[in-house]
């Protein structure tokens, strides 16, 4: 019984201290109106003196007997005063910081929200693409050539907005090293070579379907399929 008792007390005493921190922060503002906002600014964000919001009564008592333009209020800001505004400012830091949490939490859901409209686009663009080459006949070597240059500037061939472009920069033909070091397909060694990425000897079509898999998170095209025939035509024909 003593011990439930015991506990209740503290519980009580507890509760009782939480609510006075909250009285005291209410006080804390109406002491800061009165004795600091002319200049450190209505919320305590600066004014001719500066931004103090974060700070405690240990801050304050320091500032009162410190600094110079403060000193007047030596004897008329008690312990209890610089406590209570303290607790104010304390308060306002509090609410600054859930603000920016929140601004950031608001900036993270629209980055996330136009990543994935993004890649909606790309994955219509991409059927759409598909549905229009799947029927293709190439018939002549400049026409695969034509398609595959197409293709290789398109995201349709994977689902997150990507093309070949993005990484072989110039349509393949940059002297420069593209986004992950993606080299050119000017100076490449013959196909099939040991490529890095891969970390064995691939086929310039395996190359692609590797390719549209790892960087464009797309899927792998068959053998048959238009759209392979036609990259490999269009690499091949800068491949020197």
């Amino acid at each position: 019984m003593k011990k439930i008792f015991s506990f209740v007390a503290i519980a009580a005493v507890l509760g009782f201290a939480g609510f006075a921190s909250q009285a005291n922060a209410a006080d804390g503002k109406a002491l800061f109106q009165t004795n600091c906002a002319a200049c450190h600014g209505a919320n305590a964000t600066g004014g001719v003196g500066p931004n103090i919001q974060g700070k405690d009564a240990e801050d304050v008592i320091g500032a009162i007997n410190k600094v110079p333009m403060m000193i007047s209020l030596k004897g008329s800001i008690t312990k209890a005063d610089a406590d209570a505004i303290g607790n104010y400012l304390a308060s306002l830091a509090n609410v600054k910081d859930e603000q920016e949490e929140k601004k950031e939490s608001k900036k993270t859901s629209g980055m996330k929200s136009g990543m994935q409209k993004m890649q909606m686009q790309g994955m219509k663009k991409g059927k759409a693409m598909a549905k229009s080459v799947s029927t293709t006949i190439l018939r002549s070597r400049k026409t695969a050539i034509a398609m595959g240059r197409r293709l290789f500037k398109e995201s349709s061939l994977g689902t997150n907005g990507r093309s070949c472009n993005s990484c072989h920069i110039n349509m393949g033909k940059s002297e420069k090293k593209g986004p992950m070091g993606a080299m050119n397909f000017i100076n490449r060694k013959p196909y099939p070579h040991y490529f890095m990425m891969a970390k064995k000897v691939l086929s310039l079509d395996q190359t692609i379907n590797f390719c549209i898999q790892m960087a464009l998170k797309g899927k792998a095209l068959v053998w048959d399929d238009p759209k392979l025939t036609a990259l490999n035509a269009y690499i091949s024909s800068i491949h020197k």
